[in-house]
């Protein structure tokens, strides 16, 4: 609405009890959305989508600041170091980006490239348009750093979600855990 976002419906969509990659998962998360978009509690099909947590790759890379050179290149040659694949099939995002006496510090959040093309194919399989996707925490670390600044303590943040609760322990180095936590159903 003009007033920002609102949430205008929650559904749960259960999944097969035999659910895996051998089971034709693909197929039945296809199914599950389109069950969710032919609810009738939803308007539109444009979605926003976070991938989820076992796709994805969480590090702290540092290096010296350098007036002639972009920060992004910097953090790209420093994340590729940690990378178990190359850097062109890598897909980059980095919810912190500060600088301390000439050095700069990111907390980097990477997934492969063929990762999120499945998803987007599953997304658009099932009738809807991804708006927005976003990394996992990387939204909450992003609103924590704006809201305050690095410091060299140590920060929790905390997402209590309808089915689980999201815990990242961070320094202003980066990440130093991750976890999610099931409400148990």
């Amino acid at each position: 609405s003009r007033h920002g976002p609102r949430v205008r419906g929650l559904l749960c969509q259960p999944l097969p009890a035999a659910f895996g990659a051998e089971t034709g998962e693909d197929e039945a998360l296809v199914d599950a959305l389109k069950t969710v978009r032919s609810c009738g509690l939803f308007k539109g099909r444009r979605v926003v989508f976070n991938l989820p947590l076992q796709d994805l790759s969480f590090f702290p890379v540092h290096f010296p600041f350098n007036s002639q050179e972009d920060p992004e290149e910097g953090i790209l040659r420093e994340a590729s170091k940690f990378l178990s694949y190359p850097p062109d099939e890598a897909m980059i995002d980095y919810p912190s980006l500060f600088q301390i006496e000439g050095t700069c510090y990111a907390t980097v959040v990477a997934a492969r490239r063929q990762v999120v093309d499945r998803w987007l194919i599953i997304l658009r399989r099932a009738g809807f348009t991804a708006e927005v996707m976003d990394f996992y925490m990387a939204s909450l670390i992003r609103l924590h750093q704006r809201l305050f600044a690095p410091t060299d303590r140590v920060d929790i943040l905390c997402h209590l979600g309808r089915t689980c609760i999201m815990l990242a322990v961070l320094t202003g180095e980066g990440i130093l855990s991750i976890a999610e936590i099931s409400w148990g159903f």
